[in-house]
C-alpha cells in the first residue's frame, strides 16, 4: 500500500514540476555542444567586423617593405567555414590567421605564390578573425580575401 502512495506522490510531484517549466515559472537548463568550452562574456562589436559571406570580398593593395606586417584593417566573419586569399600580388607573401580572441598565437599560417589563392578552411561562423601579410622582399600587396 505504501509503494502505491510513494508511486502517486513521484508522479504528482513530476506533473506538477513539468506544468511549471511548461508555464514558465521555473527555467529548465539548456545546453547544446556548441557551447563547451566558449566565453560567455564573448560579444563581437557589429560595428568592426567585415561579414564576407553578406558583405563580400575585400581587396588589399598596398606596398610594404620586407618582412614588414601588413595588418588588414577589418576583423572577419564568415559563414561559409573558410577564408580564401586571392594573392594578384608580384611576389609570394605569408598569411597569419588569429582568432579574435588570441592574437599572439596564429591559427594557421600559409605562403602564397604569386598568382595562386589558398583556402584556410576548418573555421566557424562563431568567431571573428584577424589577418595579417607578410612579404620576405617590398612589394605591392594586391590580395582579395572571401569566402
Amino acid at each position: 500500500m505504501i509503494h502505491f502512495f510513494r508511486k502517486g506522490l513521484v508522479i504528482i510531484l513530476m506533473l506538477c514540476a513539468s506544468s511549471m517549466v511548461m508555464s514558465g515559472l521555473i527555467k529548465a537548463p539548456v545546453a547544446s555542444a556548441n557551447d563547451i568550452g566558449v566565453l560567455e562574456s564573448y560579444e563581437p562589436d557589429i560595428e568592426s567586423y567585415h561579414d564576407l559571406s553578406s558583405d563580400g570580398p575585400i581587396q588589399v593593395s598596398d606596398f610594404v617593405q620586407d618582412s614588414e606586417i601588413f595588418y588588414v584593417p577589418f576583423l572577419l566573419s564568415t559563414n561559409s567555414h573558410k577564408i580564401t586569399v586571392d594573392n594578384q600580388g608580384g611576389n609570394d607573401i605569408t598569411i597569419y590567421l588569429f582568432s579574435e580572441l588570441d592574437t599572439v598565437e596564429p591559427i594557421r599560417h600559409m605562403a602564397v605564390a604569386n598568382g595562386k589563392k589558398i583556402s584556410l578552411s576548418g573555421l566557424t561562423s562563431r568567431f571573428l578573425y584577424r589577418i595579417e601579410i607578410v612579404s620576405d622582399v617590398p612589394t605591392q600587396l594586391d590580395v582579395t580575401i572571401s569566402d
